[in-house]
């Protein structure tokens, strides 16, 4: 079987979950997967010099791991949005120059910059809830898959983008009832540790307050997640567990234990505890999600025959829909 088809399976069984159970399926999903998923991409992204042009990439990480510690001990929207904005940016910024002084000068400017998300709802939602959360599982994922297809040129591909798609504008535009569906209460308590997302989603989107409209809403995010955690652990190839050294598979496995029994013990307290490494994760993939942009820019150039001058970035195997 291919990786396109596998890709397109995922979605559907993702969907069809999704549909069923939606609360049951992002809970579960999230503590299970989303740790290990957080504790394997973040090595990858190391190795690959976090895609950073420069030989000297390790400073990026720290400065993206203290902003990450920063969200993770303000666990206030106010402040999440300003930090998201200046790591979103600041990646632009590493990602178009290799300068020091001018990438110093461009992250200077971009935290001058910071403040102005917060004077609008829509812009202080967007990068201090979706950023990290809905636009990363759902969007980025969209994109690699996107870019992907078009550096292969399969119809398989394009066939695995178009079904994402659809399954995703059925949640959003075909109408949806509940169907007599009622989630367990250990489950709806561990939704609220997110802080109702499926009622701000759902209010985001214009949809009136009801319960059909927040399993709706809840549907969604379940799918998106599922997905996002499914696509990633699909790429055996862009991981490359073979090249985990025993001491980092000891400790993939060791972290991934604890958050385990964290999360067994208290989801909330698992939620918080594995907050920085939720938030870490999006934040190192940053440089990655705007050379992609570029590229599919590129690729698109390319295929109207025009001449195109693309951005030197480290050979991706395929992990341009893998992220």
């Amino acid at each position: 079987m291919s990786l396109n088809a596998l890709n397109t399976i995922l979605i559907l069984i993702s969907y069809v979950l999704a549909y069923l159970i939606p609360f049951e399926l992002f809970i579960v999903t999230y503590a299970i997967l989303g740790p290990l998923h957080y504790l394997t991409e973040i090595p990858w992204l190391n190795r690959k010099g976090y895609f950073v042009e420069s030989s000297k990439s390790t400073w990026w990480f720290w400065i993206l791991a203290i902003a990450a510690t920063a969200v993770s001990l303000m666990h206030v929207v106010y402040g999440f949005a300003i930090v998201s904005f200046i790591a979103f940016g600041s990646a632009l910024v590493m990602v178009i120059t290799p300068h020091m002084v001018k990438r110093a000068a461009g992250i200077a400017a971009v935290i001058a910059l910071s403040p102005v998300v917060t004077l609008m709802t829509f812009t202080e939602f967007l990068f201090g809830l979706y950023l990290t959360t809905l636009i990363h599982v759902l969007l980025f994922t969209w994109l690699f898959m996107l870019l992907g297809s078009l550096k292969e040129r399969k119809l398989s591909g394009y066939v695995s983008v178009a079904v994402l798609t659809l399954c995703t504008l059925s949640f959003l535009f075909v109408p949806q009832t509940a169907n007599g569906y009622k989630f367990a209460p250990y489950f709806a308590q561990s939704a609220q540790a997110f802080g109702y997302i499926e009622r701000r989603l759902s209010s985001l989107l214009g949809w009136n307050a009801n319960y059909d409209n927040f399993v709706a809403a809840m549907r969604l995010v379940a799918f998106a997640y599922t997905y996002h955690y499914l696509n990633w652990f699909s790429k055996t190839k862009v991981i490359q567990w073979h090249k985990l050294s025993k001491r980092g598979i000891a400790t993939v496995g060791v972290l991934y234990v604890l958050a385990m029994a964290t999360y067994a013990y208290d989801f909330k307290m698992g939620l918080n505890v594995l907050l920085f490494l939720s938030v870490a994760h999006v934040y190192l993939e940053f440089p990655l999600n705007w050379r992609s942009f570029k590229h599919i820019a590129g690729e698109i150039s390319s295929m109207r025959g025009r001449r195109q001058d693309p951005l030197t970035m480290p050979v991706l195997d395929q992990s341009h829909d893998a992220a």
